[in-house]
């Protein structure tokens, strides 16, 4: 199967999927902390180690599913490149969690 991020974290299509249906669940649970500490503490924690400058417009991103337009326009300090970069690191890591 091809990947489908290339470059230093390579992901396969299918775990970049799972990843990403992951993470779009995380403004449900933040709705109930209590019954979702685990799947929330997992999200935060990759966010961390993605970049953790950009921790919270990761999560930002992730739970309103906003583009990088919008979050510049909100005022996001990174560039293009770089957000794009951190956010791949983020499903990387996430994915890398998840197989565990």
């Amino acid at each position: 199967m091809r990947n489908f991020y290339s470059g230093r974290y390579k992901l396969a299509k299918d775990d970049y999927m799972l990843a990403r249906a992951f993470a779009r669940k995380y403004k449900g649970w933040l709705k109930k902390p209590e019954k979702y500490k685990r799947q929330i503490a997992v999200i935060e924690h990759c966010a961390e180690n993605a970049s953790s400058e950009l921790k919270d417009w990761i999560l930002k991103a992730i739970s309103e599913e906003l583009a990088f337009e919008d979050l510049k326009r909100a005022g996001m300090p990174a560039e293009r490149t770089a957000y794009y970069g951190y956010r791949r690191k983020f499903y990387y890591l996430l994915s890398k969690e998840l197989d565990k």
